[in-house]
């Protein structure tokens, strides 16, 4: 689902540049008739792969229903039909479809702690293997690399993402921060992303984003990263 999404944004980026089959007819609100494009751009709501209070007491069930849920929203805003709309959307596909793909791999970034009573695999590092050896060579320690990310997450100015990235051209692990539902680019590939937004973290931590970014790492799907890593390492799709 998630390739096919990715595929379908690079396809309406080329689609927007060059002159555009409209469809006749107009949007109210968030009803339309059909795409206005000749292709649909689906962006279907993926499940959580644990329940909503998986998480707790680091990430909160309310918080959970009211951030996953708010993504269902995403796939209407981009079926409209008349050339006004056409000029909205040019700058909401970077907001929707950003933010589909970036919660996308966010929800599978995050598992139970292994404390929990869930039995979960949350904040367990791994002791040996490529994301062990990188994470070393890059940051020295996990500690440390956790560390820099909530520093550069808490510095962020308005609304973004923190990123750790395997950086194609310098053949390392990087952390980097995006504004907004910006992804990083094209040849940084997410290893792990933390959501910055308000909606991530206002009803359980207030305003203290630096207090959400140290208590989210109890949660952290290492095991995820770690295989987004070796399919990159291995030529497969990350994805």
């Amino acid at each position: 689902m998630l390739c096919k999404l990715l595929i379908s944004l690079a396809a309406l980026a080329c689609a927007l540049a060059a002159p555009l089959a409209l469809r006749s007819g107009t949007c109210a609100g968030l009803a339309c008739g059909g795409p206005f494009l000749n292709f649909s751009l689906p962006a279907s709501l993926p499940p959580l792969p644990y329940a909503y209070n998986a998480l707790e007491p680091f990430v909160i069930e309310d918080i959970m229903r009211l951030h996953h849920d708010a993504v269902s929203n995403m796939s209407t805003a981009i079926k409209c039909g008349n050339v006004e709309e056409v000029v909205r959307l040019t700058e909401s596909l970077a907001l929707n479809g950003g933010g589909h793909i970036n919660h996308s791999l966010f929800w599978r970034s995050l598992a139970p702690a292994a404390s929990s009573k869930y039995n979960g695999t949350g904040s367990l590092f791994p002791t040996s293997g490529p994301l062990h050896d990188h994470v070393s060579t890059s940051f020295d320690s996990v500690e440390q690399l956790s560390a820099i990310m909530v520093t550069a997450g808490s510095g962020i100015r308005g609304s973004g993402w923190v990123w750790t990235v395997w950086d194609r051209q310098s053949r390392s692990l990087e952390v980097i921060t995006t504004a907004n539902q910006n992804l990083p680019f094209a040849w940084q590939v997410p290893i792990l992303g933390i959501d910055c937004f308000e909606h991530a973290y206002l009803v359980q931590y207030k305003t203290n984003r630096l207090e959400y970014l140290k208590q989210v790492f109890a949660v952290i799907n290492w095991e995820e990263a770690e295989a987004r890593l070796v399919a990159e390492l291995e030529g497969r799709p990350w994805w």
